[in-house]
């Protein structure tokens, strides 16, 4: 059987996690901070948990031969739940995220017609030591990096993309600026780089960086992820950076602005909907 849990008791099954119990999303849930819903064997005494939320990474952790619960798991899956994302967007793209190597092995098991591929998830650390003082030096000519409040977002001319991509993240907007926070790079009444909080813990805040396409190669990520990275350490918070292995552009971003590479975690990108379009 399969059960979700009421987020008074979320914190049961937060102990199943191992090596995703660091990890700024999954702590993010935990504390509250970013809405998800949790699937667990037994309420009282978790041993396998399922994790849905609004970013589309559906984390798995603790038993994973525990064959009641994955029977459970692919019928609420196949059924249930993918049917209605088909019905409300057609198509999706969604990464299952397996918390030890059994759940790797399970996810191609039961998923394998899902058009898995495996990729991976790169972790950095920072360094504080690194961080460039004189980054308001290197802000380009024409643009002003501003803290994202209500009433910058009400100055832009076309603000739904970025508003589309705080809704990945965020149950509403309203959430994001009660938990979070961000910047952006401003050209006049348009964004053209957003530096937010996609993910937050007690201690931790996850950094989601996009430049938008007619501002590229400017360096506007690198001075916009400096002024949040400041606010980060102005109060105590570690700015946290992760992004898919193959993605190079981040990896060098990160590097740039002093983190450090330390881990990689498997990940498996799927889709649904596209065969029945």
């Amino acid at each position: 059987m399969m059960h979700e849990l009421d987020k008074a008791d979320y914190s049961k099954a937060f102990s199943v996690f191992t090596k995703l119990k660091n990890n700024a999303a999954i702590e993010s849930i935990f504390n509250h901070k970013n809405e998800a819903r949790i699937f667990v064997d037994s309420i009282e005494k978790p041993e396998s948990v399922f994790i849905l939320n609004s970013w589309a990474y559906y984390y798995l952790a603790g038993d994973s031969e525990n064959d009641e619960f994955n029977s459970s798991l692919a019928d609420f899956l196949e059924n249930e739940y993918f049917p209605e994302c088909i019905k409300d967007k057609g198509a999706i793209d969604f990464a299952f995220y397996p918390d030890t190597d059994g759940w790797c092995e399970k996810v191609e098991e039961m998923f394998s017609h899902l058009n898995l591929s495996r990729s991976g998830k790169t972790y950095f650390n920072y360094d504080k030591n690194r961080f460039d003082k004189n980054w308001r030096e290197r802000i380009p000519s024409g643009f002003s990096i501003t803290r994202i409040s209500p009433d910058v977002i009400r100055s832009i001319d076309d603000n739904a993309e970025f508003v589309e991509y705080i809704r990945c993240f965020w149950e509403t907007v309203d959430d994001y600026f009660q938990k979070g926070s961000g910047y952006c790079a401003v050209d006049g009444s348009n964004f053209a780089t957003i530096c937010i909080s996609v993910f937050a813990s007690e201690n931790d805040r996850e950094i989601g960086i996009k430049t938008f396409e007619d501002y590229r190669r400017k360096g506007l990520a690198y001075v916009s992820a400096c002024a949040y990275i400041e606010e980060c350490l102005e109060n105590g918070f570690d700015p946290i950076w992760s992004c898919f292995s193959e993605n190079s552009v981040s990896v060098s971003l990160a590097e740039k602005l002093g983190y450090e590479i330390v881990a990689s975690h498997p990940i498996y990108f799927a889709d649904i909907g596209k065969n029945e379009a």
